[in-house]
């Protein structure tokens, strides 16, 4: 009977070969699935909702996504037929929860490697409450938008309403004042002591009620945007001389001077001379109104290329929280019906527009009961 020759040593090293590689492939194996279980633990517990698409199908589905939307895998198809590209990427989709709802959700696609095959990780953020709030706020403009149509209404049928009235209260009030200059410059014969007495209270009140309804007109002017800049080169010095004259029947009813303070070589400026006129003329008026008696300084210089004007008094100050307020329409320091000032608080409102419109700024300094000082500043090249 022959004999087999015994299993060389070639033999040997091939079975031990095989037998490590299949060793290795199995550790491999074992690795592999170790690693896609951890990774699935890992998807499981995030609090994102998290699937996984491989081959057109979802294969996983994590607990938040499972729990937002309440469906099986075979119902989480639509997310398989997303289109995407060949890198990551983002866009917007919409799911249905399991009551039917509409879910809106960003949607991230990564590229990963799932149980050793490549797949799309799909990271879902749901962004309901960003879309409620993009709603209301929606609802909210167009609310505003009704809001403000209501309010520009109101606003146009008041300035008419200003215009209006004041223009005919103006041609009787005329009237009245022209009819007393006649009886009391005794065109018509005449007139006592007492009679000139009584014929100058009604002038005297009839050119008063004639300033607030001009301030009136003024104002109901300025909100129709019908004040446009006349730019000239302007002698500020010259101008403030002028006022004074102006104002001077003013100072004599009472215990008042003006003190002029204005650069010696001061510049000329370009601006609106008549619209200047006017801020002074109405902040001297204001000063005086306020003051009794004492010294009213009014000042022109040039700061940094602008022109600063002002105007100070002596009189009874501002409160600190009224320092802005009485730039407003129709506000007074004091607003009560007992006030000891008259007039319709339209003097700064003005004033703050003419200087605005010359591309400036205007505001108060006080101290109560230490007098008052309004500031304005504007480009004295006239650059608005």
């Amino acid at each position: 009977m022959p004999t087999s020759d015994p299993p060389s040593a070639a033999f040997f090293a091939l079975l031990a070969a095989v037998a490590l590689f299949v060793y290795l492939l199995y550790r491999n194996l074992r690795a592999g699935r170790r690693r896609a279980t951890d990774l699935e633990l890992l998807l499981e517990a995030d609090p994102n909702m998290i699937c996984v698409v491989r081959l057109d199908s979802v294969t996983f589905a994590n607990r938040a996504l499972r729990e937002r939307c309440g469906r099986s895998l075979a119902q989480f198809e639509k997310l398989a037929r997303v289109r995407r590209g060949d890198a990551a990427s983002s866009f917007e989709i919409e799911l249905r929860d399991d009551r039917g709802h509409t879910v809106p959700v960003i949607l991230h696609a990564h590229p990963i490697q799932w149980r050793g095959a490549p797949a799309w990780r799909y990271e879902l953020v749901d962004i309901s409450e960003r879309r409620e709030s993009e709603r209301e706020v929606r609802e909210m403009m167009v609310e505003l938008r009704r809001m403000n149509a209501e309010l520009e209404n109101a606003n146009r049928l008041q300035t008419e309403f200003l215009s209006n009235t004041s223009h005919e209260l103006k041609t009787p009030l005329t009237s009245i004042i022209a009819n007393a200059e006649i009886l009391e410059y005794e065109m018509c014969g005449p007139v006592t002591a007492e009679q000139r007495r009584i014929l100058t209270n009604i002038s005297r009140n009839s050119q008063h009620l004639l300033k607030m309804i001009t301030s009136l007109l003024a104002y109901a002017s300025h909100r129709e945007g019908d004040d446009v800049l006349r730019l000239q080169e302007v002698a500020v010095g010259m101008l403030l001389e002028t006022v004074v004259e102006t104002i001077k029947p003013l100072l004599e009813e009472g215990e008042l001077e003006v003190d002029l303070d204005v650069d010696d070589d001061m510049p000329l400026c370009n601006l609106d001379p008549e619209k200047i006129y006017r801020v002074y003329l109405n902040l001297i008026e204001n000063a005086i109104k306020f003051s009794p008696q004492g010294m009213i300084r009014v000042g022109a210089h040039v700061v940094d290329g602008e022109l600063e004007g002002s105007v100070s008094d002596q009189g009874v100050g501002i409160p600190p929280d009224m320092l802005e307020a009485i730039f407003q329409p129709f506000r007074q320091a004091d607003a009560s019906p007992t006030r000891a000032y008259g007039g319709v608080g339209l003097g700064l409102a003005i004033c703050k527009h003419l200087v605005e419109l010359h591309g400036g700024r205007i505001w108060a300094e006080s101290e109560p009961g230490g007098g008052a000082t309004i500031r304005f500043r504007l480009p004295c090249d006239g650059r608005a």
